[in-house]
């Protein structure tokens, strides 16, 4: 498809307004010959397809530019300056993990794949494992998997070798960030190598001494401040990695494994505590499936989702004796996309309440 599904649902909401826009004007544009639409009352007609016909040219442009194939790929052993590694989480997901490799690797500048396999009750697959097994490789990228002895959500930042590149691309198996978005993001984090550079913004407020709430999309667009970047969709520095093992402390990293969540939010107040910096905002296109089917959202944890993020921003601010996130006002936006700055990345974060 030439179209990513985010925009063909941006197109789907066009299309509506267009309904809406025809409806009240049809009934003076049946009159309008071709020659009259520089003329009243026509020009709102013209405008109408004009502004149909652009906007459906911008978004096929896109979408041809945002991505190759591995036709048009070569893998080889010198290093891209502009590369960086996309790091994979995911947990008994095959379909989710095929197809994220598969859009991953036709992202130029991506030097390689490792994807963070926590399955105890399955072996990763191979490269030898016949056809079955060849939907979990590219022929574009190295794809390598790195077994844990564990599900701990904490394997996802354990430190990696043969790493090639300083930049690091944490993802969740059912978010799908645009090749152009990608690149985008990792100009913005060679900035900011310091930073967690990402698409999901967060934040928290204290409600009480030692309580504190986690807030979401809306709450970051009506205060206009973050201090959080989910790692579900973030650059960091490789070196983060080593320092998320090294020092976030025990009581942190148990509480994370008893209520399988919040490991993304442990690294913003690791990588936070030790640069005394803020996370960078970044704009992008990408999707995301993982609203009702997360890794840590899946059955139950759908419920009590909310109330686990509650409890280990609470809790991480109790460990460490203080509240080390550096909130941020600071928005980064491509030039090309300005007239977007003030929709949510996805549709569903209009329901992201409060």
């Amino acid at each position: 498809q030439l179209l990513h599904s985010s925009q063909a649902l941006a197109f789907r909401r066009y299309v509506l307004s267009a309904r809406k826009l025809s409806d009240k004007y049809l009934p003076k544009w049946a009159a309008c010959k071709l020659g009259d639409f520089f003329h009243q009352p026509c020009q709102p007609g013209l405008i109408l397809v004009l502004f149909l016909v652009g906007f459906v040219a911008v978004y096929l442009l896109s979408s041809l530019a945002s991505g190759g194939t591995c036709a048009t790929r070569e893998k080889t052993q010198d290093i891209n300056p502009n590369a960086y590694t996309v790091l994979v989480n995911t947990f008994k997901r095959p379909d989710l993990l095929k197809k994220s490799i598969r859009h991953y690797a036709s992202c130029p500048n991506v030097d390689a794949i490792r994807v963070v396999w926590s399955d105890q009750d399955n072996a990763p697959p191979i490269i030898e494992g016949g056809d079955s097994d060849a939907q979990f490789f590219s022929p574009c990228v190295d794809v390598r998997y790195d077994q844990h002895p564990s599900t701990s959500l904490n394997n996802r930042f354990k430190p990696l070798a043969g790493l090639r590149t300083e930049a690091v691309f944490n993802v969740d198996d059912d978010v799908n960030v645009d090749c152009s978005s990608l690149d985008f993001a990792h100009q913005a984090w060679q900035q900011t190598p310091e930073a967690l550079v990402g698409f999901i913004p967060r934040t928290s407020r204290q409600t009480a001494p030692g309580k504190y709430l986690y807030r979401r999309w809306w709450t970051v667009l009506m205060e206009g401040a973050y201090s959080i970047i989910l790692t579900k969709a973030c650059f960091m520095h490789r070196d983060y990695l080593e320092l998320y093992t090294r020092t976030v402390p025990p009581a942190i990293t148990d509480f994370i494994d008893r209520g399988r969540n919040c490991e993304d939010i442990a690294m913003q107040f690791a990588v936070a505590n030790a640069t005394g910096k803020a996370p960078v905002w970044v704009s992008g296109r990408y999707t995301d499936s993982g609203w009702m089917d997360g890794i840590s959202t899946t059955g139950a944890g759908v419920a009590t989702h909310r109330a686990r993020r509650d409890d280990c921003v609470s809790k991480f601010v109790e460990v460490y004796g203080h509240n080390p996130l550096v909130t941020s006002r600071s928005f980064v936006i491509s030039a090309s996309s300005l007239w977007t700055f003030l929709s949510p990345p996805v549709w569903i974060e209009w329901f992201a309440f409060p």
